[in-house]
């Protein structure tokens, strides 16, 4: 709690540095829970203040994991629900909202929370993100299809490991698809070392690496899950597109991912979907070939150049 009491004080003090400097610009650009100060004088000088919300609000977020630790107490070793405990952090973040003339949000899922969190849904503009594409084509001569149908299917998750991203209906799916696939987990542990020891009998996990090693674990995987329960948009969905991926995920994610087309959209807390779209894509390596392809002509909608371009559209409406 004193780190967030430490936060909230640092923030209303860069803030109020800014809003005294003599020159002001004609807009202000901030984020959530970091520009309260900045937007109230941007209101003030009638100057455009613009909050860009980069995850779902923080009440939708604690509820969803106060929900999810009564669900799986063993997943978790944390006391508080979310990014801050505060309450104080709540209510600064509807404050910003109130006094935003434009939200920014990542994905439908952001905004729907906002307006569940009763925000404004009229000020919420949707701009999915972008990451750099960097991807050599991927190998499809015969022989390379010839040996991914007899293996067993690849699937790969990146991210931290915990309640949020949805590790218990990961390590569930695994579980029940037993030889038919293998699971890496690649990522910074924040579940419990019992919660480990479980998950390592069904998938491979690998802790936190280096950003340089991570293309090399998307190169090994035929397919990418992210069963999140809450986000902003992704941007490991992103990278996976970008690796020519199908990726199976959850609309919490807020990725650009088609259901049916690049991979599968599936229920949030809803492990036997995850399973049912896993088997089909190891029992059908030609629609798991198909997605693939689908899935690196959609990457472009979700490169730096594309976002910036969606970023400078909303910006300038």
């Amino acid at each position: 709690m004193a780190r967030q009491d430490a936060h909230l004080w640092m923030g209303r003090a860069f803030n109020r540095r800014v809003v005294r400097q003599n020159e002001k610009p004609d807009a202000y650009y901030v984020f959530n829970t970091a520009g309260l100060e900045i937007l109230k004088d941007a209101r003030r000088e009638n100057r455009t203040g613009i909050l860009e919300q980069t995850i779902a609000p923080l009440a939708v977020e604690r509820r969803i994991l106060k929900d999810e630790a009564r669900q799986h107490p063993k997943w978790t070793e944390a006391e508080g629900f979310g990014r801050y405990e505060h309450d104080r952090m709540i209510q600064r973040e509807k404050k910003e909202w109130k006094e935003a003339d434009q939200i920014l949000c990542g994905s439908e899922f952001v905004a729907e929370g906002i307006e569940e969190s009763g925000g404004a849904r009229e000020k919420c503009k949707i701009v999915p993100y972008g990451v750099e594409l960097e991807t050599p084509p991927r190998s499809e001569s015969p022989t390379s299809v010839e040996k991914e149908n007899v293996r067993p299917l690849h699937v790969l998750t990146v991210g931290h490991v915990s309640l949020r991203k949805g590790i218990p209906y990961l390590y569930w799916s695994a579980r029940e698809l037993g030889k038919a696939a293998r699971f890496r987990v690649v990522g910074p542990l924040n579940i419990p070392p019992a919660a480990v020891s479980r998950l390592r009998k069904h998938a491979e996990v690998t802790g936190g690496v280096p950003r340089t090693e991570v293309s090399n674990h998307y190169k090994w995987a035929d397919v990418f899950l992210l069963p999140s329960l809450c986000e902003g948009s992704a941007t490991v969905c992103y990278e996976a597109l970008g690796h020519a991926l199908p990726v199976v995920t959850t609309p919490n994610a807020g990725s650009i991912v088609r259901d049916g087309e690049e991979g599968f959209i599936v229920p949030i807390r809803d492990p036997e979907a995850i399973v049912e779209a896993l088997i089909r894509l190891a029992e059908d390596r030609v629609l798991l070939r198909s997605m693939s392809k689908s899935a690196r002509t959609r990457a472009k909608e979700g490169s730096l150049d594309a976002y910036a371009s969606r970023l400078i559209d909303a910006v300038s409406a």
